[in-house]
């Protein structure tokens, strides 16, 4: 949980903002998965227009790789944690004798990048998705667009990680707080919140397998494919249904799953987009395009911490301002005109994203924090800290070099004192003070 104080700059700018999207964000899912039908048909003759396909693609690209760099900045904060306490802390010598060890995982980083680059761009020019090599029947143009987009987002993806990497190699790694602000705790938050997201996005995907408003107004595709010149072949790409894959998909609300059992055993079959499965490939709900997108707001974890001397300050409230009010509401609005998603997709994906930022924050807070402090009592001493009672349960505080954090809030049970004794031994506090 977040121990945010009202009056503080994280509650008026993230928190009430927070609160007040999410609520709108329940409304519109209601609304649009009644009118997700008439939505699509507002928009669907918005991609007959250059522009509007270059945009498509571009964000469709983008929402697909945009988590990557993240990932990498994470993963690169616990890297240099793991080098600082060796180099510092460790009674063994060999790191502290062989220091360019430090560099591996950056090398790691950019051998995968570059085979990430190497095959989606190889594939991308000659990717056939059943209307014949270098046709994108998802823009209606020529797929040379995405694959040129593509590279573009590949070299500000780069430019990014390079970025990040100096960062973290010459600036970050010579904090002498780099233990004690606990970096590496936020950078598994980040990580868990991701990994929770698509966990959920990938489970409601293949639970409810349902179709594209692309797949399910097929025909429209078909016609304006034909006027192109292009043949369609479902043994490539099933997008339709019926024996020749034609025919338009069934339509299905959010909350109706298509054919559930009869799509089981497709659930891992990686050819499962060339069969006639009824639109099942598709699993169009929720979006994880949408949900990737949200996902980059989960640096945030570095900004909040007031306790560990941490203020947010107006860029990090304009960046995360950028992705909720500018990155995201645009690559909604281009899935929506590629057909590829119906509106609730989106507002559901939208309500999971701001959902699992405080679960997240949870699950390292309550689970990382029994092993760190378990260690630290191990091979230091044990923290200090507080018990604060409330109505119904309490909560732990723990006592760090720049103040007191919250773990998080336990509930008493049938025994209040055993509880709380409990939880002091399993997480190896001091108790300083208890305060009701």
């Amino acid at each position: 949980m977040f121990d945010i104080n009202k009056k503080s700059r994280e509650y008026k700018f993230l928190f009430v903002p927070g609160v007040i999207i999410a609520s709108i964000s329940c409304v519109t899912f209601l609304l649009s998965g009644v009118y997700d039908q008439e939505i699509d048909d507002f928009f669907k003759d918005g991609i007959d227009y250059i522009p509007v396909k270059i945009f498509t693609v571009f964000m469709e690209e983008f929402g697909t790789y945009s988590l990557l760099c993240l990932l990498f900045l994470f993963l690169g904060v616990i890297w240099e944690t793991l080098y600082f306490y060796q180099i510092n802390y460790s009674k063994k010598n060999f790191v502290k004798n062989n220091k360019w060890l430090v560099y591996i995982y950056y090398l790691i980083s950019l051998c995968i990048w570059i085979i990430t680059i190497y095959t989606s761009i190889v594939e991308g020019f000659k990717k056939d998705f059943g209307f014949g090599p270098g046709n994108d029947p998802y823009s209606l143009a020529d797929l040379n667009y995405r694959v040129y987009a593509l590279i573009v987002i590949k070299i500000l993806e780069l430019g990014v990680m390079l970025a990040g990497f100096i960062f973290l190699r010459f600036k970050l790694s010579k904090r002498k707080d780099i233990l004690t602000n606990e970096y590496w705790m936020d950078s598994l938050k980040g990580i868990s919140y991701i990994a929770f997201m698509y966990m959920v996005v990938g489970a409601g995907k293949t639970f409810f397998g349902r179709p594209y408003p692309y797949s399910v107004n097929f025909d429209e595709i078909l016609r304006k494919t034909e006027e192109k010149g292009w043949t369609y072949t479902p043994e490539t790409g099933y997008f339709g249904t019926g024996i020749d894959g034609r025919e338009n998909a069934t339509y299905f609300p959010w909350w109706k799953p298509n054919d559930f059992f009869g799509n089981i055993k497709y659930w891992f079959d990686f050819n499962a987009h060339q069969k006639d499965n009824n639109g099942w490939w598709n699993r169009d709900f929720p979006s994880g395009h949408t949900t990737s997108v949200c996902g980059m707001t989960s640096i945030m974890f570095y900004f909040i911490g007031p306790n560990k001397k941490r203020n947010l300050k107006w860029y990090k409230i304009f960046y995360i301002y950028m992705i909720i009010g500018f990155l995201l509401p645009t690559m909604q609005m281009s899935l929506i005109l590629q057909r590829t998603h119906w509106a609730s997709d989106l507002e559901f994906s939208n309500i999971i994203a701001l959902s699992f930022i405080p679960l997240a924050n949870y699950f390292v807070n309550r689970h990382v924090r029994y092993w760190k402090n378990k260690w630290n009592a191990k091979h230091f001493e044990k923290f200090s800290g507080f018990i604060k009672e409330q109505k119904n349960g309490f909560k732990v505080y723990v006592n760090t070099t720049y103040g007191y954090i919250v773990i998080c809030k336990f509930y008493y049970g049938k025994n209040k004192q055993a509880k709380i004794e409990k939880i002091i031994n399993k997480y190896n506090i001091n108790i300083e003070k208890s305060i009701n």
